[in-house]
């Protein structure tokens, strides 16, 4: 369901929930989402297969130099169109500093990859598996105290 605004522009922050709201009605599943959006990220998966398909490794990162560019939801959501074909998908959350698919997958972030790194789980221990078909998640984890 699209909100409109009188200036034409887009809903104010305050007037579209919180950030874990906005970001899990956007994750396929949901019958709100448009058509169009769907659709646009099948294409994405489609396309993304071919350019995997001529090289050995199998690893996609997404970064901006930016926040707010919709990295976190983008990747969501790609993560679960290429899941939906039966591939076995991990899905890391590595964002040190503000993590977010714990949030997008309304999954607990108390165990994750900073946990792994520093050896107090292991990783079987840390992954989320089978979150939606064969899509696993390792969340972030504990969030590690800023050095100095």
């Amino acid at each position: 369901m699209r909100r409109s605004c009188p200036s034409g522009g887009k809903a104010k922050k305050k007037n579209r929930g919180t950030d874990a709201d906005r970001k899990t009605r956007l994750l396929f599943g949901n019958e709100n989402i448009p058509f169009s959006t769907v659709e646009a990220y099948k294409s994405f998966r489609t396309a993304l297969s071919f350019v995997i398909s001529t090289y050995d490794s199998r690893i996609v990162a997404m970064t901006s130099a930016n926040p707010s560019e919709g990295k976190s939801v983008t990747v969501a959501n790609l993560a679960v169109a290429v899941a939906q074909t039966d591939k076995k998908v991990l899905l890391i959350d590595a964002d040190m500093r503000k993590p977010v698919q714990h949030k997008c997958f309304r999954l607990s972030n108390k165990v994750g990859l900073s946990d792994v790194i520093t050896g107090d789980k292991p990783l079987d221990k840390a992954l989320n598996r089978n979150v939606t078909g064969s899509l696993d998640v390792l969340t972030s984890g504990t969030i590690p105290p800023q050095s100095l």
